[in-house]
C-alpha cells in the first residue's frame, strides 16, 4: 500500500492518524484519565510519537480502554 499519496519529499513525523473504529473525542477523554493526552476529531485519532517506554504505555492503555 502506498501511505505516500503521491508525495515525494520527506515524510519525517512526530506523530501519526489512526482511525480506530470508535469516537475519537470519547477516546481522548478516556486516555486522559491515564494522563496521556491524544488528539482526535471524531473519526481519526492523532498520536504523537514518544520514548519506547511512552508509546508502550499508549498501546497498553489503548486496548484497555477498547476492550481489545
Amino acid at each position: 500500500t502506498d501511505l505516500t499519496y503521491g508525495y515525494e519529499g520527506s515524510l519525517d513525523t512526530n506523530f501519526i492518524f489512526v482511525d480506530l473504529q470508535t469516537d475519537s473525542m470519547k477516546l481522548c477523554e478516556k486516555m486522559q484519565q491515564f494522563g496521556i493526552i491524544l488528539r482526535g476529531d471524531y473519526d481519526y485519532t492523532r498520536i504523537s510519537i514518544g520514548t519506547r517506554k511512552q508509546n508502550q504505555r499508549v498501546i497498553e492503555k489503548l486496548k484497555e480502554v477498547l476492550g481489545k
